[in-house]
């Protein structure tokens, strides 16, 4: 901490550590915050003069501060505190905002990134103009607060997730008497929204968030809420949420972007009021959910189970193909918020991927071949934007033959640990490669191919056979799914083929994020 003595200013006087909560003690008033003497800490106010290394100036009643890796210790900042340098530290201090700020305490902008770091700190906003704050704690990057007291802002605390989990924990926090002054601000009492990344993850534990009414005693938007602000839908994120007090809202616990691999144990969430539709929202599925109670201490059933994915539908190319065929989805089968799941294979070395007219192609893990190196296999998954018949159009490779198998899997999924195998002593049985996945109700896909000429048989593998495209006496493709029951390594499976053959083999897993 750098001390300082002048004008408005009050230098800090020597404080012993101050007693923590006890690790998965739940927040409440008057015990997380600063609750060390006001004699302790450094005063400082708009325009007075601030230390040359933090880079910083007064903007607008806001300090502003520049340089990286800054740490505020023992600080009563009278204005909002805004973070533009990266990784900095706020903790033992108070941080009161002036009337029209911005933020209580913010990472955001310039050359922001790194975490947000808040221990035992107060923010306190001040709704004064008619205007309150954003957020009371609020990063755009990482951002871990832990034992804060939040009050008087629009929203309390807001992060989004990380790609490393240790850097979006939200942590025996209070947030309370939110400023809920406009009817449609969605006040929220921890928000969090997803962030650029494939699979992030967040931590919200051992918080409390009582009710906070608006000036007209309508209900706030939630005590906690999750929500994206982009329509990506390659993003998910892997939340846990344990023991807290969640109480207010329209809905008390909002559950409701791309989550997979949710943990939610051991909330309490308070009664619902006037103008309130119920304690808990989720479309997306609970991996695990356990203890969570009502305000009379009842079980809340899992309001979104998870679920294996179904096949609604498969289709295939005709066997023996060479000219680009086009495959579509029958109207019924195939809605809004489903999957294709499509293979594609050729015995070119080379070739163009498919299209559909559901939507974009991803790619599941890397180009497979046959074991002696040549054709191609490949995957795919495509979300279905509107409901009705789609086109998946399987192209030509020149003059080879190629193969194409669609599925139509039900709902939202994301690809869990794929893997692949070369062959490359020619056999007749084969054995699968193992992945491991972390959904504990995975649909579990291999597919194979071998140049050979020879067919795949998987009745006796513990694989549903799903398709089996064929140009004989040069090549086949096989297709086969497995409903798995537990996270981990998953089993393997054996297949035959007709005749000696070098087969190329992969095998990922496909885990449900909305229904």
């Amino acid at each position: 901490m750098i001390g300082i003595s002048s004008g408005s200013r009050r230098a800090a006087i020597a404080e012993p550590i101050l007693r923590q909560l006890a690790a998965g003690v739940r927040a409440s008033k008057r015990r997380v915050g600063y609750l060390g003497s006001e004699a302790a800490l450094t005063v400082l106010n708009n325009g007075d003069p601030l230390p040359g290394g933090w880079n910083a100036s007064w903007q607008s009643g806001a300090l502003v501060i520049n340089a990286a890796n800054v740490t505020l210790d023992h600080y009563r900042i009278n204005g909002c505190l805004v973070f533009q340098g990266s990784s900095p530290t706020v903790t033992n201090c108070k941080i009161y905002s002036n009337p029209g700020s911005f933020y209580g305490i913010a990472l955001n902008g310039g050359g922001a990134g790194g975490v947000l770091t808040v221990t035992d700190t107060t923010v306190v906003g001040d709704p004064s103009s008619g205007s309150a704050q954003v957020n009371g704690i609020s990063s755009d990057s990482g951002l871990v607060a832990r034992r804060c007291d939040v009050s008087h802002t629009g929203d309390g605390v807001h992060m989004v997730a990380q790609p490393n989990q240790a850097d979006a924990i939200i942590s025996q926090c209070y947030v309370h008497n939110l400023a809920y002054i406009d009817e449609a601000q969605h006040c929220d009492g921890v928000q969090i929204f997803n962030n650029s990344v494939s699979n992030g993850y967040f931590t919200v534990e051992h918080c409390s968030v009582p009710q906070s009414l608006s000036t007209i005693g309508t209900p706030m938007n939630s005590a906690m809420t999750c929500g994206t602000p982009s329509g990506d839908p390659s993003m998910v994120s892997t939340p846990i949420v344990n023991n807290n007090y969640f109480e207010g809202g329209a809905y008390h616990l909002r559950l409701n972007f791309r989550l997979h691999n949710a943990t939610v144990t051991n909330n309490d969430l308070g009664p619902l009021v006037s103008g309130e539709f119920g304690t808990v929202s989720a479309d997306s599925p609970m991996a695990i959910w356990s203890n969570n109670r009502d305000s009379n201490g009842s079980q809340i059933a899992n309001p979104s189970p998870l679920t294996t994915p179904t096949v609604k539908e498969v289709l295939q190319t005709s066997d023996g193909v060479t000219t680009t065929q086009t495959i579509s989805t029958t109207a019924g089968n195939t809605a809004a918020g489903d999957t294709l799941l499509v293979i594609y294979a050729t015995d070119r070395n080379t070739a163009p991927a498919p299209t559909s007219t559901a939507g974009t192609l991803t790619q599941i893990g890397t180009t497979i071949t046959g074991g002696d190196g040549t054709g191609l296999l490949q995957a795919y998954t495509v979300p279905v934007s509107s409901s009705g018949s789609k086109d998946v159009t399987i192209p030509a490779a020149g003059v080879f033959d190629i193969f194409g198998v669609v599925a139509v899997i039900s709902g939202s999924v994301e690809v869990e640990g794929f893997t692949k195998t070369s062959f490359v002593s020619s056999n007749t049985s084969f054995t699968t490669p193992a992945a491991t996945v972390a959904g504990s109700k995975d649909l579990l896909v291999a597919i194979a191919i071998n140049l050979q000429g020879n067919t795949f048989d998987l009745s006796s593998s513990g694989l549903s056979q799903r398709g089996n495209p064929k140009a004989l006496p040069f090549s086949a493709v096989v297709a086969g799914t497995a409903a798995l029951s537990a996270s981990g390594t998953t089993p393997t499976y054996t297949f035959t083929t007709s005749a000696a053959s070098k087969p190329g083999v992969g095998v990922f897993a496909l885990q449900t994020i909305a229904p």
